[in-house]
């Protein structure tokens, strides 16, 4: 059984995503493979079964949230708000833009794949509990 999530671990997590994601989205940018490899809905689709599988692994929506937070906001780094103020963002815009696009990646792609991984694991205990009575 894993250990619970707390603070400390959390924001270790969320900060590791953020900054693995920061890293390849700027990577795939810098030699112009984001839009020809990677895609929007790529990404979504990778975020919601990374979020899955840290939740089936796990136990804990929590985990599989804070995780998805990250790498949606090292995301929203790279997008940095471009056109709506006109000129290119400074960092406090940049960090606050990637605090908005994490709560919504979060939020609207973590969470149901979070309730996936939980929903997988307990079908899987329930699979396992049967076939040994």
């Amino acid at each position: 059984m894993a250990t619970p999530l707390n603070g400390r671990r959390a924001l270790l997590l969320a900060l590791g995503s953020f900054c693995l994601s920061t890293a390849v989205v700027g990577a795939f940018a810098a030699v112009d493979l984001l839009g020809e490899l990677v895609e929007l809905p790529h990404l979504a689709v990778g975020l919601v079964a990374v979020a899955a599988i840290l939740a089936a692994r796990s136990g804990e929506l929590p985990c599989a949230w804070l995780v998805a937070f990250g790498l949606s906001a090292g995301f929203g780094v790279h997008l940095g708000g471009i056109g709506i103020t006109g000129e290119t963002p400074g960092i406090p815009f940049r960090l606050t833009w990637a605090v908005v696009v994490g709560i919504v990646g979060a939020t609207a792609l973590g969470l149901p794949g979070g309730a996936i991984g939980l929903g997988l694991r307990r079908a899987a205990r329930r699979r396992t509990s049967g076939a040994s009575e």
